[in-house]
Formats: C-alpha cells, structure tokens, sequence
C-alpha cells in the first residue's frame, strides 16, 4: 500500500495484510517486521497499514487501517484490551460499542456480539442474522437496544430474548444507511440516516424530516 525512503536510508514498505517491513537497501534485506505476531516494539493491532515511514529520529509511525495512526516507542501500560465477562476484545474489528449495567454490546464490522456478565451470556449475530453489514450505533430505549447498520437500516434486539427483530416505524428505516442514533431530551428516539432524520416518539407516532 505504501513505499518510502525513510531519513536514515533505509526503505519502509507497508502492506494491506501482512503488517510493515524495513529493508536496508545496502544489503537488499529485510531487516524488522511489524505485525500482529510479533513481540514488543514490533508488535501492531493490525497487519492492514496504509503507510509506514520512519523520521530522522528513527521512530516509525504506521498509518493503520481502522485503527488509526501509532508509533513507536509506546507505553503499553497505559492502554489494555477491553475484557468484558473474561473475554478479550483483542484483535475484534469494533465498530461501535454500548455498555450498560451487565450488558456490552459489540457493533462489528460483520456482526453483533453479545456479552451478559451476570447470565455469563455470548450471543454473536452474524451479518445475515441482522441482515447487514457494519454495525455503526447502539443505544437502548424504552427497555431495548436499537442497531444501526451501514447498509441494513435499524434492528431492534431484546437482551431477555437474545432476539433480533425488524422495526415497524417506517419501511425507510430498514435498508438505508444508519449515521447515527441518539435518544433526545424529550425521551424520543433520533435517527439520522440517508433518508433524512426520523424521530420516534414513546407512542410508536413518527416524524420525517
């Protein structure tokens, strides 16, 4: 995906799957990996990069492909995966997350995952169980969580049930694309999509805007 000259002569090559390599041109040799696999500095949370360069001070900075940007040197302790109920979240694509009481839910780029931490419950929806793909929002309202999806409009999912079932408000709401879900100061459930914003009120009325 990428290939640079950094300053101290050496070539940087980022790949889209198996993490950045480090030649030296002198001796036509890759000279460090970094990846997932590796160990300590050379240690990233994903092998897709979309750049690697490394500046005059010799620290290497990765532009990460949904993860954002890193470098090195890092303090590891500051961060840790986020282990609800005792299992990782280390390497999962997470899209968006909800916390409440007990519950975690993870929006994934092809699913949904389900913690209970009090039932010691793990439900994983698939994309074809929500019937979309990349789940971009969760909120709770009026005793259900509500999923949007990028490509798959809005699922409603019972936590007491494991189920997931399709909303009724509008038959707008269940193939567009979800930007955002918000529960408003008047207690009514706000969705932003691609067509247009949809507030539903507590009485299952509904405005279109």
């Amino acid at each position: 995906t990428d290939v640079s000259l950094s300053q101290d002569d050496f070539i940087c090559v980022a790949t889209d799957g198996s993490g950045g390599y480090l030649i030296d041109p002198q001796t036509e040799q890759v000279v460090e990996r970094y990846n997932m696999d590796a160990s300590g500095m050379h240690r990233l949370p994903t092998n897709a990069l979309h750049c690697f360069n490394r500046d005059a001070n010799a620290i290497n900075w990765f532009g990460l492909v949904r993860c954002g940007l890193a470098y090195e040197p890092h303090n590891s302790h500051l961060f840790k995966p986020y282990k609800p109920d005792g299992m990782s979240t280390q390497g999962m694509n997470i899209r968006s997350f909800f916390v409440r009481g007990p519950h975690t839910l993870l929006g994934l780029q092809d699913g949904l995952c389900f913690i209970d931490s009090e039932r010691h419950i793990r439900r994983f929806f698939s994309d074809e169980e929500l019937g979309g793909h990349i789940v971009n929002n969760i909120m709770w309202w009026q005793g259900k969580y509500y999923i949007g999806m990028f490509d798959g409009g809005v699922r409603i999912f019972d936590a007491q049930t494991l189920t997931v079932s399709h909303q009724t408000f509008s038959p707008l709401l269940t193939k567009n694309s979800i930007g955002d879900i918000q529960v408003g100061p008047d207690e009514n459930l706000w969705v932003g999509c691609t067509d247009g914003l949809f507030i539903i009120r507590q009485d299952s009325a509904i405005s279109h805007f």
